[in-house]
């Protein structure tokens, strides 16, 4: 069995672009795609064939985008600019030529900043937008974009710093807030180490929290996941001792909506993986070095995947015969992604399979935009997609995950004589069996779709 590849025809790139999948509508692609400040939706066919492009017009010369949402016959453009002291945010709709139907004024306020952070909910039916540090409180707003209606509004305090504990945020389709903080997670405050979970519920005006103390554990990484089918949160992630640059195992519990009991279970990793991991010296290692959860991904019977990847990041400088004024100031920074972990928990958090797959990337100055992975997800198995190598005459390969832990391995493309260098972290899955991945190379934008 083969796959079908088409590759769109180039399209210029700045270092001052910007652009992200808005969505797949009737047979058509559309792009957004921003540089300084124009901004156009672009138009593609299955074949990847351009149709057209539209300019998008904001009502402030110096707005900003927030975010982007799909709808069923229309997309949802938000942006915010300051007038006077006051921050204006609104919201635009578009049908799918993108030409604008209606425009509605989200707020207005002279209390926020002008910038907005943004979240879509977990069904992609609403969003949140929120501001930390206003007036030392957290400022939140739910809005229903399909009504264009503001769902609730919420400022409340919180014990810990946002840019240092934030450790998760899910709005789910019953418009509920789920946002998770891990304070003190430093080796010199361990046995202060606790997780916050504030619960906000419609037509509440309180805003719960919830104390999770683990005194035992930091966090080496984590996420949360709100599990719709089963109307559950799941937080995981790996834990450490006490070297946050290691994880020593894996740590899950579960809590429903308004639940305060929790029961944390927790599990080190074996020396048979920690010698897959890294090695011959891995039975003698007290953790894995690197590893960073990425992915967690929930299964139907209530239970969850974790993909956890090996990632490190050196800045060395350079020896004294290599500086020079090509140097950039004679420093490099190299970045390495190595194996990956996948570990798949039973609904009542018990282990049922793990598994290790091999690859490593290496890369400089690049910020690892061509590194790690995408999941691409099918009901009868998962394909993670990668480059082999990080440079342009390349092989893309996949490795099947099935729902029992076996993992089979094949290539999928190979990018030699083709000027593509794949950005695998940004694919956009629009089916059950057809992606497009970004390719930058050398100043140009080629989209590159893979039906399996």
């Amino acid at each position: 069995m083969s796959q079908k590849v088409v590759v769109s025809n180039p399209i210029e790139l700045s270092n001052e672009s910007h652009y992200e999948f808005i969505g797949h509508f009737n047979q058509q692609i559309l792009l957004y795609f921003e540089e300084d400040s124009r901004l156009d939706v672009l138009a593609f066919d299955e074949n990847m064939k351009k149709q057209w492009t539209k300019q998008l017009h904001m009502s402030n010369k110096k707005a900003q985008t927030v975010g982007l949402m799909p709808g069923n016959d229309e997309f949802h453009h938000f942006y915010s600019y300051r007038e006077l002291d006051t921050t204006v945010l609104v919201h635009d709709i578009y049908n799918l030529k993108a030409e604008l139907k209606e425009s509605y004024f989200v707020l207005k306020s002279a209390e926020l900043g002008g910038r907005f952070l943004f979240s879509g909910s977990t069904d992609g039916n609403r969003c949140l937008f929120f501001q930390p540090g206003v007036n030392d409180k957290l400022w939140t707003l739910s809005y229903e974009f399909h009504e264009a209606m503001v769902g609730w509004e919420r400022k409340f305090n919180l014990d810990g710093r946002f840019d240092r504990s934030f450790a998760g945020l899910q709005l789910n389709s019953q418009n509920e807030l789920f946002l998770l903080l891990s304070t003190e997670n430093k080796n010199s405050r361990k046995e202060e180490h606790t997780f916050i979970l504030y619960y906000i519920k419609p037509g509440q005006e309180k805003v719960e929290a919830l104390k999770i103390p683990t005194p035992d554990f930091l966090i080496n990484s984590s996420t949360m996941e709100y599990d719709e089918v089963n109307q559950e949160l799941n937080i995981v992630g790996f834990y450490t001792e006490r070297n946050l640059d290691n994880s020593d195992g894996i740590f899950y519990f579960t809590l429903s909506p308004g639940e305060t009991k929790v029961n944390i279970k927790s599990y080190p990793w074996n020396q048979d993986l920690k010698k897959k991991m890294i090695g011959g010296t891995g039975s003698r290692s007290k953790g894995i070095e690197g590893l960073e959860l990425k992915k967690t991904i929930l299964r139907e019977d209530g239970g969850v995947l974790l993909i956890g990847e090996v990632e490190k990041i050196y800045q060395r400088r350079a020896s004294f015969a290599e500086r020079n004024m090509y140097s950039r100031g004679g420093n490099w920074v190299d970045f390495v992604y190595e194996d990956l972990l996948l570990v798949a928990l039973h609904p009542n958090g018990d282990l049922h399979w793990n598994s290790v797959i091999n690859k490593r990337q290496f890369s400089q100055d690049d910020n690892g935009l061509y590194s790690s992975f995408f999941v691409f997800s099918n009901p009868s198995m998962l394909r993670i997609l990668f480059n082999d190598e990080i440079k342009a005459n390349n092989t893309a390969s996949s490795y099947e995950v099935f729902g029992n832990g076996e993992v089979n391995r094949s290539s999928i493309l190979s990018t030699q004589y083709q000027q593509l260098q794949l950005r695998f972290q940004i694919a956009f899955q629009y089916s059950s069996n057809a992606l497009i991945i970004p390719s930058e190379y050398k100043g140009s934008l080629k989209l590159v779709q893979i039906q399996f």
